[in-house]
């Protein structure tokens, strides 16, 4: 949903029709554009416009001028029996097994007959209240259809409540659109909720238990007053099963130089302090350092900065492929889970979904899954297809801790780099108040 007015409209046809339990969809209009509109906007959407059964068809056909089709979409181009648009043919569509909900667009009285009464009235002895009044139909039969079928019936009409048969529909709490495609699209918002409800969560992935987490409660207790610096919340990510990169922390330059023996060339060297949020953007991030010269150079270069800030040495991941996963706290809600494409361009291109925590192991895919940038998550340009159930169990861990730790105010997994298919945390923040 784009607009507040999508909220409300959406929120209106859900809180009115029966659910849609299939995508089959039958239009029935009085004009060809306002029904090929719907077709078209259905179909995109991803629902069915299915040509009816002979059957069915045959039973239509006997409403039907002879020029009109009975396949689907049916239209009746104006036929002067309203009632074949509001009760005879709809009554047949509601009781087909083939079909699992119904829009209509075109029916109208007084908003039309007001239209027409200036050109008529020149040639009828009559008043506009009397003629308006001649036009009124019976909508009774049509309101009572969805719950008596339980299938939803969705109007288009480019009529407002000045026409009665708008008033009659707002009144049985049938909701009525201005546009065939906006009728669509609350038809397919009503098929979506539907798969949403019905679809069977999967448990969420193994929680760690035991010494481990009562080790990162422990750390996170005793670093609570200070903040957590890169190191500890990578620590505390990996008591809940979250893969990061291997990493050593340096107090002087040999133990630098005895880390980046010990990782393998090339690492990378960074500061790791609490103080220090956006490293990068203070130029105390060294990546792909190939030699012991080079972590000299930057070792001295982050102490230069800050004579007592810690330096990390982390192996350097290799991969082209970068996400970001974070956790944030609003008052009143569970956490916030988000998940989307990471690395420096992470807010240009603000490519992200967000979940209530906890998450179930569909939640978390359903998320991957949502990115317009998901394809890169496949088999892309030689590259090994990414490991989703991984990338999932990431999700569902991080709303796991955070959950069990309400005193973190926000946490930033920014980049996750795809290492041959692999998720793996390079870099955390977690900010506590």
């Amino acid at each position: 949903m784009d607009t507040i007015e999508e909220v409300y409209r959406l929120g209106w046809t859900l809180a009115t029709q029966p659910p849609l339990k299939g995508p089959r969809i039958a239009v029935l209009t009085n004009s060809g554009g306002p029904g090929s509109g719907i077709a078209t906007t259905l179909n995109a959407a991803g629902l069915e416009v299915p040509e009816f059964s002979d059957a069915v068809q045959k039973q239509v056909s006997r409403y039907l001028p002879g020029h009109a089709s009975a396949r689907n979409p049916v239209d009746l181009t104006f036929h002067i029996d309203m009632t074949a648009l509001t009760v005879k043919i709809p009554e047949i569509l509601f009781s087909a097994d083939e079909i699992d909900g119904v829009i209509i667009h075109g029916i109208m009285d007084t908003g039309f007959m007001d239209m027409l009464y200036p050109s008529l009235s020149k040639h009828m002895d009559i008043s506009r209240e009397q003629f308006l009044k001649y036009g009124e139909i019976s909508l009774d039969e049509l309101i009572a259809m969805p719950h008596t079928y339980g299938k939803p019936l969705l109007i288009s009409s480019f009529f407002d409540e000045s026409d009665h048969c708008v008033r009659l529909f707002h009144k049985g709490s049938i909701p009525t659109f201005d546009s065939p495609e906006k009728a669509a699209m609350a038809m397919w918002a009503l098929y979506k909720h539907y798969l949403f409800r019905q679809r069977n969560a999967s448990p969420p992935a193994k929680r760690t238990r035991g010494m481990i987490p009562a080790q990162a409660q422990e750390m996170f207790l005793n670093r609570s007053r200070q903040g957590m610096d890169e190191y500890e919340a990578k620590q505390l990510l990996k008591a809940y099963g979250i893969p990061t990169t291997s990493e050593f922390l340096a107090a002087s330059r040999e133990e630098a130089l005895k880390a980046a023996r010990r990782l393998g060339f090339p690492v990378a060297v960074k500061a790791c302090s609490p103080s220090i949020s956006h490293k990068t953007e203070h130029g105390l991030v060294f990546l792909d350092v190939k030699n012991e010269d080079a972590v000299s150079r930057a070792f001295d270069e982050i102490r230069s900065y800050d004579p007592d800030t810690p330096v990390l040495v982390a192996e350097m991941l290799r991969g082209k492929r970068e996400f970001m996963a974070g956790v944030s706290y609003h008052p009143g809600f569970p956490p916030c889970v988000m998940f989307g494409l990471g690395g420096i361009f992470a807010e240009a291109h603000r490519d992200f979904a967000i979940r209530l925590a906890p998450l179930s192991r569909e939640d978390a895919r359903e998320m991957i899954c949502s990115l317009r940038a998901s394809a890169i998550l496949g088999a892309y340009r030689n590259m090994e297809k990414a490991d989703l159930d991984a990338l999932a169990d990431i999700l569902v861990r991080l709303g796991d801790l955070a959950l069990d730790f309400p005193g973190i105010k926000e946490i930033d997994l920014n980049p996750i780099i795809i290492v041959s298919g692999a998720p793996k945390v390079a870099d955390s923040l977690m900010i506590i108040p």
